[in-house]
């Protein structure tokens, strides 16, 4: 399987926090694409033992540092298959870089429109790390 197929897949699936939300789409586009991060490893059941997670690493960015290192010095270095954190609603969430025919874009899973994954320009990224 690959990425792709996991986008078509979430875009019909529920919300569901530690199931498929933003951080599990990252997680299986990864897989999808045979890429990995140790961050890979950590579980949630809940929005709330979701954010004590984020809290105990300082929230995504502290997160993605931990397990990743530093971003990428700019933006335009981003390429398909890296993790990128956008913001949206005042809260930043993690979305995944996709190659599509207007260029490099981002794969967003969010809570509007039922969980539905989205697709953004990569000027969005605030930050974006590349996983082995």
């Amino acid at each position: 399987m690959k990425s792709a197929q996991v986008i078509r897949e979430y875009s019909s699936k529920p919300f569901v926090w530690g199931e498929s939300d933003c951080c599990c789409f990252v997680r299986d586009c990864l897989k999808a694409d045979g890429r990995k991060t140790a961050a890979m490893a950590l579980r949630w059941g809940d929005k709330t033992s979701a954010d004590m997670l984020l809290l105990r690493y300082g929230g995504l960015r502290g997160l993605f540092r931990e397990f990743m290192g530093e971003p990428l010095t700019h933006i335009d270095q981003a390429r398909r298959g890296d993790i990128a954190l956008v913001e949206h609603d005042g809260q930043e969430i993690c979305a995944y870089v996709t190659l599509t025919l207007q260029g490099r874009r981002l794969a967003v899973r969010t809570l509007v429109d039922g969980g539905n994954v989205t697709d953004w320009p990569i000027d969005r990224a605030l930050a974006v790390w590349r996983p082995s």
